[in-house]
């Protein structure tokens, strides 16, 4: 009889198993569950060198699986060089300025600055002005230096003259309609800001790069972030597409630098890689199959800790059904038409299906949905039976047909509950669980919190940061959305036989938190705390000395 090396007793441990069981205590061995049950049962798998936790009655959960984050991006976010500038740091001009100097003036001359979280109607000039930003409105504060601002959505980046001119971007430079828009001052020269990710990649070239250990700090740093909330799993959006992006925090240097943690035993969390491939930052047929052709994966020889099985492109900008071109959004892939764009997108996303690869959608707008439901539909019934579980991040225009076609294939939505936290709103998560749907909540961090407690606080309650109820009848019942954020996104990810839920042979990844948020008022549940977070049956976190 294998012996555990830490017991865990007297708690209320929420298995998240089919039948939703709660049990008394778990028992760990080398990183798997050996045990759930009764502290009886659980303390005859002691032995001379087991470790035992009283936890005085706390609430355990699984580890929270983050379906949606940017986490290397984050993890420089978190870098004391890195300047954040979201409203509540820079409302106005001067203070924007201000805190550009701040750092500008402690680093050596041409010395990159970024910096993250502007929103262009929260700066007061800009909203006042009716205004699209320009490098001037931050010269004063770059002192010469180059620097790269990206927005809080992250699809817009504002940068400063010496940027431009570093990167060679003139009133000269032409980008195709799918690269992205360059805006234009009257003479046609750059006004320093720019849309979508072929523009970034254009001014990211001439750039930093993080490489080597400067990578792998900066991994390590936000994982350690994401276990302090309970996370144990993640996604990250990171490729050759990406190589270019915000210092190489997109690109493949991050999958190594993933890789090179899991071979020395520091990662704190587990990575399912959502591969950026569209070279150049670009979509379309030709540089997405075209980047995943070309590039160069590592081993992945422990695929419980890393694996890169999913493909992430970027349909659609709030592309929606009825619109004339002039008030619509947009579709990201090329075509002189919106019928040519659709059939190029349709087209990428049939031969991925082909060739084999889990595919995430970025996706707002319904005509995008519905075009990408359609072309996945096609997809599965051409060739049925891959289990592929192929999903739709946002997807928040989903018609009646589209939810009846992706139960039917098995698609999931990828869904930001804390957006709804933070801004209100309709979000209709509770449509499409009812249809039967699969829905797996992620963070999409750092554009919004990480802290995956006020995006359950609000598919529970429907209260919003601002106080507000939105929509109460689109309350989710506290356990549903507990698997939300444990076993939903473990399936949709492929990972329900390790993680997702506690149970025997299971990876021991879980979280110990402060209250018991099925008993509190719903009211409460954004102000519970993780007391402490074990991964592969290691803490990884731990507050104090609470437990």
């Amino acid at each position: 009889m294998q012996r555990a090396d830490t017991i865990l007793v007297n708690g209320v441990i929420c298995t998240v198993d089919p039948s939703f069981r709660f049990v008394q205590a778990l028992a760990v061995g080398d990183d798997k569950i050996l045990y759930c049950g009764n502290n009886r049962q659980a303390l005859q798998l002691q032995g001379d060198g087991t470790k035992i936790i009283d936890l005085e009655g706390k609430l355990v959960l699984p580890g929270t699986f983050d379906a949606h984050i940017h986490a290397a991006y984050a993890g420089l976010s978190l870098s004391p060089d890195f300047v954040k500038v979201e409203p509540e740091d820079a409302s106005n001009l001067k203070e924007l300025n201000d805190r550009i100097r701040e750092k500008a003036g402690n680093l050596p001359a041409d010395t990159w600055i970024i910096g993250w979280g502007f929103k262009i109607r929260q700066v007061e000039e800009w909203a006042r002005e009716e205004r699209m930003p320009t490098w001037k409105d931050i010269e004063e504060g770059s002192l010469g230096h180059p620097v790269i601002l990206n927005d809080g959505g992250l699809h817009t980046m504002l940068v400063s003259k010496q940027a431009l001119k570093l990167a060679g971007i003139t009133k000269d430079t032409r980008f195709k309609k799918e690269e992205g828009i360059m805006f234009r001052f009257e003479d046609g020269s750059p006004t320093g800001l720019f849309t979508d990710f072929g523009t970034q990649a254009a001014v990211g070239r001439a750039a930093y790069h993080l490489q080597g250990r400067e990578m792998d700090e900066c991994l390590i740093r936000m994982q350690r972030k994401m276990n302090s909330y309970g996370i144990t799993s993640h996604n990250d959006i990171v490729g050759p597409g990406g190589n270019d992006i915000c210092f190489g925090t997109y690109g493949e240097e991050a999958i190594r630098g993933y890789e090179r943690l899991r071979r020395e035993g520091k990662l704190t969390a587990r990575v399912f890689i959502n591969l950026l491939a569209g070279k150049g930052g670009v979509q379309s047929y030709d540089t997405i199959i075209g980047g995943l052709e070309e590039m160069n994966l590592p081993e992945f020889d422990d695929r419980k800790w890393v694996r890169a099985d999913a493909v992430k492109i970027f349909g659609d900008d709030g592309w929606e059904r009825d619109l004339p071109p002039e008030k619509n959004g947009y579709c990201m892939f090329p075509g002189e038409t919106q019928e040519e764009q659709g059939e190029e997108l349709r087209r990428t996303i049939r031969e991925l299906h082909h060739r084999g690869w889990q595919t995430a959608i970025h996706l707002t707008g319904g005509r995008g949905i519905d075009i990408s439901v359609d072309a996945l539909s096609e997809a599965e019934e051409e060739e049925p039976g891959r289990d592929l579980r192929h999903f739709i991040l946002h997807a928040s225009s989903s018609s009646k047909e589209n939810i009846k076609k992706c139960v039917r294939h098995e698609i999931g939505c990828g869904a930001q509950a804390v957006g709804g936290y933070e801004f209100g709103g309709e979000t209709d998560y509770k449509v499409l669980l009812d249809g039967g749907m699969l829905v797996a909540e992620g963070s999409d961090a750092p554009a919004l919190p990480m802290n995956w407690m006020k995006g359950l606080h609000f598919l529970v309650s429907r209260r919003a940061k601002d106080g507000k109820v939105y929509h109460p009848e689109m309350a989710i019942d506290i356990r549903e959305a507990v698997r939300m954020y444990t076993i939903y996104p473990a399936y949709q990810n492929h990972a329900e036989d390790i993680c997702g839920s506690l149970e025997v042979g299971k990876c021991a990844d879980l979280q110990v938190l402060d209250r018991n948020i099925f008993e509190i008022p719903a009211d409460e549940i954004e102000h519970t705390e993780v007391l402490m977070t074990m991964c592969g049956g290691r803490v990884v976190y731990r507050k104090g000395d609470s437990i």
